[in-house]
């Protein structure tokens, strides 16, 4: 999830972005009370995710996925569902590093209390 600089490859699924698989740590962020679940994203391209959730009733159609490696929040919106196997599409992506609108403030903090230790110092 780092890089998310423009492929070269052309997707061959009939994709818009090539797809990177990976195993990764990320956070999903939803609802008025900013709740978190951690999840683990499988695949990641330019235009979405495939994520794996644990069991959960409830989740939104539309939440904030934070990427633990960056400080970056990206507002995903849910395509597919299978159990707990998520696909997701970008729909807006945040740089949290000099957040200054309340949300993305707690967007932020959120990151923080999950970045990895290199991020927290200095």
């Amino acid at each position: 999830m780092g890089n998310l600089a423009a492929s070269s490859q052309e997707p061959e699924d009939g994709r818009r972005a090539v797809r990177h698989r990976t195993f990764l740590g990320a956070t999903i962020v939803h609802g008025d009370d900013m709740l978190t679940v951690a999840c683990s994203v499988r695949d990641w391209s330019e235009s979405g995710a495939r994520i794996e959730v644990p069991p959960l009733p409830v989740l939104p159609a539309k939440f904030w996925l934070l990427d633990r490696r960056s400080p970056v929040a990206f507002e995903a919106r849910v395509v597919w569902r299978r159990e707990n196997i998520i696909g997701v599409e970008f729909t807006d992506r945040r740089d949290l590093e000099g957040a200054t609108q309340p949300r993305m403030v707690i967007l932020r903090g959120i990151w923080m209390e999950n970045a990895p230790r290199s991020w927290k110092i200095g």
